[in-house]
């Protein structure tokens, strides 16, 4: 029989077999398991399981559905994220395939399964509501970092972004931009034939041709 867990907001935790819970700082956490400590995480040593899963399926014919829908609010000064995926490599010799998070979108093996509009692996979106305002700040749809502290030495094969086919059947373009006002269209490579981007804050051109 499955162990059962009182929280501190005296809700229940089911502790299967191998799983072993731990309470949480109220202080700092309102619901979940385990803490950055090692010792107090929720840990499993048996291969190929996951530590939370939902299936789900919706059959409407017509609006959306998400598997998850979350919105948060940052009514003060504090900075922060709808969501914050960390992965953190503690023992040695792990051989590869590990992600802070990986997120896909596929069609299943029905050959009639398939999608007459716009598919994404990972959409990205930066929006403001209808206001009269000048924005600030420094925006981006999307933003790549590194973090890495003193006395790190990245080998030869680093990248910001790195692109794979990893499948038997190939992508053949790297990038799909519409003539936009990222754009300066002509008929060769030169400053009329560009995309535009920021260089040490100044407005420059990849120059392009066809």
């Amino acid at each position: 029989m499955s162990k059962i867990k009182d929280s501190g907001f005296g809700e229940h935790l089911r502790e299967p077999a191998g799983f072993r819970y731990k309470f949480l700082d109220s202080s700092a956490i309102l619901f979940g398991c385990g803490t950055s400590t090692s010792g107090e995480r929720a840990t499993t040593a048996t291969a190929d399981k996951n530590f939370a899963t939902f299936y789900t399926q919706s059959t409407a014919t017509s609006g959306t559905s998400r598997g998850i829908y979350w919105r948060h609010y940052i009514g003060g000064a504090a900075e922060g994220e709808t969501a914050r995926f960390f992965t953190v490599v503690a023992t040695a010799g792990v051989p590869g395939g590990v992600h802070g998070a990986h997120i896909s979108a596929e069609l299943d093996d029905t050959a009639t399964s398939q999608v007459t509009g716009l598919m994404c692996g990972v959409r990205a979106t930066w929006g403001a509501l209808a206001a009269t305002r000048t924005v600030t700040g420094t925006i981006c749809a999307l933003q790549v970092d590194t973090n890495i502290d003193t006395g790190n030495t990245v080998p030869a094969s680093h990248a910001f972004i790195r692109v794979s086919n990893n499948g038997t059947v190939a992508f053949t373009n790297l990038f799909d931009i519409p003539t936009s006002t990222v754009t300066r269209k002509g008929s060769a490579p030169s400053a009329s034939n560009g995309l535009a981007i920021r260089l040490d804050g100044a407005l420059a051109y990849i120059m392009v041709g066809t």
